[in-house]
């Protein structure tokens, strides 16, 4: 199955997805601690984990590949979160040098998003990381490993693409970036009954 725009306006525009904040953004700013950072969040989906950290008083660059009402209406309304639009993969997707306030740590926040992209899409976006993020930038990932695959899902009718926690490793390895952190294992995300296994890795631009 081919990753599906159409699948992902009508998901969002329905109301089921989960609005409030994800482990994964809650492990994120632990992370972060006191520092204001300028968070640039790829697959933000209806915005549950941009409003969590524009909230937390950082600035926000919000993108998806469906734009949904959920997420417009947030940047609309939020002063420090706007939307990046059209590919992610592109260079001008990063724009770091015009960040707002001189935020003190560059973050990419990347939640389920890696599975649901093609590997040669993911490629663009890492060599693109690479390129355009400063030095002490973090990345933080987390999406479902090949472990996964065989579990049953709450929604199992869209695209999503396995990998094993070292291909992914090796891979952003190669780019230049440091692993900081990885861990990988159920009890991440649970979601209702679903209790995926994922992977959680940092990596930091030197």
């Amino acid at each position: 199955m081919q990753p599906d725009d159409s699948y992902w306006h009508d998901f969002y525009e329905s109301g089921r997805a989960p609005t409030f904040s994800s482990q994964f953004a809650v492990f994120a700013q632990s992370w972060i601690q006191g520092q204001r950072a300028l968070i640039y969040e790829f697959g933000a989906g209806n915005g549950r984990d941009a409003r969590f950290f524009h909230e937390m008083g950082h600035v926000v660059k919000a993108s998806d590949q469906v734009l949904g009402t959920q997420l417009k209406d947030l940047a609309a309304e939020a002063p420090r979160l706007s939307l990046i639009e059209g590919d992610v993969t592109a260079t001008s997707a990063l724009q770091v040098p015009d960040a707002p306030g001189n935020p003190e740590l560059i973050v990419v926040y990347s939640r389920f998003f890696q599975h649901a992209i093609p590997e040669d899409v993911e490629d663009k976006m890492l060599a693109n990381l690479r390129a355009s993020l400063p030095p002490g930038a973090l990345c933080f990932f987390e999406f479902r490993i090949d472990e996964d695959e065989a579990l049953p899902k709450t929604f199992d009718n869209h695209y999503r693409r396995y990998q094993s926690p070292q291909s992914f490793i090796e891979r952003v390895s190669a780019t230049g970036m440091e692993l900081r952190y990885s861990v990988t294992g159920s009890g991440f995300a649970n979601y209702r009954v679903e209790d995926p296994i994922v992977g959680r890795f940092v990596f930091e631009q030197v």
